[in-house]
């Protein structure tokens, strides 16, 4: 895995962490790790738990999808080939 880049999502609760991870989702990154809790209550004196995720962008997806589109191309060359022959057998 080749990280790329690294942000931070955050949220009060479990519902505001979901939305930003799906946020950071939409932009391509992933989540990495688990969430993690940070309490705040004796340095900000608001008495709140935070929530957060570690999020990451993955160079290495995009290499994956390459691969994946070259194998898919070369299958489909592959069954052209297969295709041409049995035509060439069938005629003859």
């Amino acid at each position: 895995m080749k990280i790329t880049d690294y942000k931070t999502a955050a949220g009060s609760n479990g519902n505001e962490l979901d939305e930003a991870v799906q946020e950071f989702i939409s932009k391509g990154y992933q989540p990495y790790g688990s969430p993690y809790l940070s309490d705040n209550r004796v340095s900000s004196g608001t008495g709140e738990f935070w929530l957060f995720q570690a999020m990451v962008m993955d160079d290495e997806k995009d290499e994956e999808k390459e691969h994946d589109e070259a194998a898919a191309r070369q299958v489909a060359t592959l069954n052209k080939l297969a295709d041409t022959k049995v035509s060439k057998k069938l005629r003859s």
